[in-house]
């Protein structure tokens, strides 16, 4: 997995927060009832054992940290704003009859970012029907390998490698949904709206193939797709500690529209559109978050994957009725994105 020794660091800044814990390992639950039990053991002259072992106990059985009153702690925001970095490998296939054809595989580096709203036990939003909200967006660039062939159209195909071919991907999504809070957890079903948009440029990229005995160079094209599908997903979470908590995200991708264009030379004198509405994907992840106050670390590993079906079929000629035609489809293909996040919250 990419940049474990970034992450390693950040397990060990999980693990050892002394200013932190030494200035919030007190306060959870109302400021009345922290006092009075502070009071009670002072004037009993408790051990700060015994006082640490009370504020523990305040700490879990309680719904959010206070100190004077007021909320204190990432997680207890109701609005948060996220953003950071990922790396994930990438594998890209289509395939033909049921057998590998072209493959794109590399390894991207990108950022992301979110604005999210969640309802709290205490919030006014607790009753409405939808109150959970987000926005999240990211964009990621890469070089990556192609795999594949060439044909003529008249019986000859070669095998055919590109090498560091500039891709690059951008993501938004809009999302709303219903939090179920309890003590120390939240359960978020959730729908939205999604858009991928990917662009594949090889087309500066050369490769000599053997034509007949005859050497040739042969030039990639440029390609772009673009994905409009209906997540429909869960988000689990809960809290472990006063500043630490897990979680969970598992969603499918309903494709509804999708469209790909490749930019060959055609005698309709446009660019090749294949229109692509069959296809689903999923996504999967789990969190480890701390809380150190005034802001969140969270490590995030994830999968994400797209099965597309054939396209449409699309001219590449000016067609005449009753005679045949050329044309162009796209094949089935699948996506693999198999990475890491490590992000801030404030």
């Amino acid at each position: 997995m990419p940049g474990w020794p970034l992450v390693l660091l950040l397990v060990i800044a999980f693990a050892c927060d002394p200013v932190y814990a030494q200035s919030t390992r007190y306060r959870r639950g109302s400021s009345a009832e922290v006092s009075r039990a502070l009071d009670q053991l002072e004037q009993s002259k408790a051990s700060q054992t015994e006082l640490d072992d009370r504020a523990k106990y305040l700490a879990q059985n309680e719904g959010y940290y206070v100190d004077g009153g007021k909320k204190k702690g990432v997680f207890d925001r109701e609005l948060t704003a996220e953003f950071g970095f990922e790396e994930y490998e990438y594998d890209y296939e289509e395939t033909k009859g049921g057998d590998p054809f072209i493959d794109y595989s590399g390894r991207f580096h990108g950022l992301f970012g979110a604005l999210v709203l969640h309802s709290g036990p205490d919030s006014p939003y607790e009753g409405m029907v939808l109150n959970f909200f987000a926005l999240e967006a990211r964009a990621a660039v890469a070089k990556v390998d192609y795999n594949g062939s060439v044909n003529d159209g008249l019986g000859f195909e070669a095998p055919l490698q590109f090498s560091k071919v500039p891709d690059f991907v951008i993501e938004t999504r809009g999302l709303a949904g219903k939090d179920f809070n309890w003590k120390d957890g939240r359960f978020t079903p959730y729908s939205g709206f999604g858009f991928r948009f990917l662009h594949d440029d090889p087309s500066d990229t050369e490769a000599v193939i053997d034509y007949y005995g005859s050497p040739v160079t042969v030039n990639g094209y440029k390609r772009t797709s673009e994905y409009y599908y209906l997540p429909l997903g869960v988000d689990f979470v809960q809290v472990l500690g006063p500043t630490l908590r897990v979680g969970a995200r598992m969603e499918y991708d309903h494709l509804f529209y999708g469209i790909q264009k490749s930019y060959i030379e055609t005698a309709v004198g446009t660019p090749i559109e294949n229109r692509q509405d069959k296809g689903m994907g999923v996504r999967a992840s789990v969190s480890l978050e701390k809380d150190f106050r005034y802001w969140g670390l969270k490590l995030e590993p994830f999968i994400r994957y797209w099965d597309l079906r054939d396209s449409h079929w699309t001219p590449t000629e000016v067609c005449v009725p009753g005679t045949p035609c050329m044309g162009a489809v796209e094949p089935q293909n699948t996506t693999r994105e198999i990475g890491m996040r490590v992000g801030v919250s404030f």
